[in-house]
C-alpha cells in the first residue's frame, strides 16, 4: 500500500495522516508574506472537498485528513483553509459541525500567535473550546476525535497562553499547542 493509498484508520496515531497532497513550500502568514496562489496544495485540495460531509465516512475524506497534517506541520492558514469547506459541508448545528468549527478556531488562534495579536488567540482559543463542548455527545468519537478531551487539551493551552507576561513572544507556545489524534474506526 503506498502512502497516498493510506488511509486515517491505518495510520492512527501517527503524525502524517493523508499524503495524497504535498505540503506547501511555505506557511502563509497574513501580513508576513503573500497569499498563497491558486496552485497551493492546500487550495487544489480545498476546491475538491466533498459538498456533503458525512461523519460516518470522515477517514475518507483527503480534505478532512489533509487538515491534519498542515496543522501539525505548522500551516495554519491552510489547514483553515482545507477545513472550511469540510465544515460548510456538515448538517446545521451537528455535532460534526462544531468540531469542526473548533479545529477551524484552534488554527485560527495558532496562526493569531505567529501574528502577535494575543487578545485574538485568547478570543479564538475560549470559542474552539465552546465548539468542541458544543460537539460532545457522551464521550463519543464525532469524526474521530472526542471532543471533551479536545476540551481539555484547550484548556490547558487557554492557561498556558494567558500565563504569559505582556510582551513575551507568543510563539513559544506553539509547542504547546493541542495536538489532535484521530482514533481508528471500528468496523
Amino acid at each position: 500500500m503506498t502512502m497516498a493509498n493510506t488511509t486515517r484508520r491505518e495510520a492512527a496515531g501517527s503524525a502524517t495522516f493523508n499524503r495524497i497532497y504535498p505540503l506547501p513550500n511555505q506557511p502563509h502568514v497574513p501580513g508576513r508574506n503573500a497569499r498563497p496562489s491558486a496552485d497551493n496544495p492546500a487550495c487544489r485540495a480545498a476546491k475538491v472537498a466533498p459538498t456533503r460531509t458525512v461523519a460516518a465516512n470522515w477517514d475518507a475524506n483527503t480534505c478532512y485528513l489533509f487538515g491534519f497534517d498542515l496543522y501539525d506541520a505548522g500551516f495554519f492558514w491552510e489547514a483553515h483553509e482545507v477545513w472550511e469547506p469540510v465544515w460548510m459541508g456538515c448538517s446545521p448545528n451537528s455535532p460534526e459541525r462544531h468540531l469542526l468549527q473548533g479545529l477551524i478556531q484552534t488554527t485560527n488562534a495558532c496562526l493569531k500567535i505567529l501574528m502577535q495579536r494575543r487578545h485574538a488567540v485568547e478570543r479564538l482559543t475560549a470559542m474552539a473550546v465552546t465548539c468542541f463542548a458544543n460537539a460532545q455527545v457522551n464521550e463519543e468519537s464525532v469524526m474521530g476525535l472526542v471532543p471533551s478531551k479536545e476540551v481539555v487539551l484547550l484548556k490547558k493551552f487557554q492557561v498556558d497562553v494567558t500565563a504569559l507576561p505582556p510582551g513575551d513572544e507568543l510563539e513559544d507556545t506553539l509547542r504547546m499547542r493541542p495536538r489532535f489524534r484521530l482514533a481508528p474506526q471500528i468496523m
